[in-house]
């Protein structure tokens, strides 16, 4: 499974490695791990290859687990880590294989995940969730 890469807006770079996540400052001379994060970046408690890291316009990152079960997705905001679990449609619940293929907005700002079987889902900031967007909303 491939690794994901990313160059966040402070300039540190988020590598995804076989056995977790590593983030390589601005200055390039320091590499933060879960076994080194004296900054105490949450993220780095994750012990797993990331398949997709993306950031939004609110300097969150998104990040996408290489989980071969249900779809992950990770949220870091500073020193804090949330993560979402997906509403898997009727059909899909049988067969419950299904990964996070890519992580994107547009141009309002909205976060988007394509999972690979089961669609696309769309980051409900209010609810704090993301959903199946119907047509018209």
């Amino acid at each position: 499974m491939k690794g994901a890469l990313r160059e966040d807006s402070f300039g540190r770079l988020w590598i995804s490695g076989k056995f977790g996540l590593y983030i390589l400052s601005n200055n390039r001379k320091e590499v933060y791990s879960h076994h080194n994060n004296p900054l105490k970046i949450a993220a780095l408690a994750i012990d797993a290859s990331s398949k997709k890291i993306f950031e939004d316009d609110k300097k969150r990152m998104w990040i996408a687990l290489a989980r071969l079960q249900l779809p992950l997705c990770l949220r870091s905001d500073s020193n804090s880590l949330k993560q979402y679990k997906f509403d898997l449609p009727k059909k899909d619940k049988e067969d419950p294989f299904d990964q996070v293929y890519d992580i994107a907005s547009d141009i309002l700002g909205n976060i988007w995940v394509s999972m690979e079987h089961s669609g696309l889902y769309r980051y409900n900031e209010k609810l704090d969730s993301f959903n199946l967007p119907h047509c018209g909303q």
